[in-house]
């Protein structure tokens, strides 16, 4: 087993036989826990290759400090990356198999515009409650957090809201003039 300080090095110096090494330590793990959680082979490839660029950062950076094995630290970060990008998904309201994305920083997408601006009209027609609640969800905030925020019994409570929340908006896309509109273009 490599230490902490070979990894590092190795990254660092993008040693292809450090790598390697990682993958084989790593990846067999990784591609399980994934696999128990929606993900598939590519999105495990992505992941710890995203892992790799980040700890490559703080590397660079002279911001990395580990308070336990490399590999322990390593699984840390795709474990995080994942449940990330789950969040994300999970935020993101679904009208007959149209997501509704945020808008990014990537080239300008006509239909992810359009997305949106639909996704907006419906949710600023939502009742005060829901709105709240759905901000302080894309807040990153916990459903206990809310709870007391907001006034609901227990985090079970907020939960069960927001999937009441999510249907309406959800139902009201579907039946939007916009969106039929932009359905038919399609």
């Amino acid at each position: 087993m490599c230490h902490a300080v070979d990894f590092l090095k190795g990254l660092k110096e993008n040693d292809r036989k450090i790598i390697d090494k990682l993958k084989i330590t790593i990846f067999p793990m990784l591609i399980s826990w994934m696999q128990d959680r929606q993900g598939v082979l590519e999105d495990t490839e992505d992941i710890f290759n995203d892992a790799i660029l980040i700890v490559l950062n703080k590397i660079r950076n002279n911001s990395l400090t580990l308070c336990c094995e490399f590999p322990t630290f390593f699984i840390a970060i795709c474990k995080n990356l994942w449940r990330q990008k789950l969040r994300k998904k999970s935020q993101m309201p679904i009208a007959n198999n149209i997501v509704i994305e945020e808008l990014s920083d990537t080239p300008y997408d006509s239909t992810k515009d359009i997305k949106h601006q639909i996704y907006l009209s419906v949710f600023d027609r939502l009742d005060p409650r829901c709105k709240e609640l759905i901000k302080l969800k894309t807040e990153n905030r916990s459903n206990a957090e809310i709870a007391k925020i907001m006034g609901f019994k227990n985090a079970q409570a907020v939960a069960d809201k927001k999937k009441s929340c999510m249907k309406k908006i959800a139902k009201e896309i579907a039946k939007s003039k916009e969106y039929k509109e932009f359905k038919d273009e399609l």
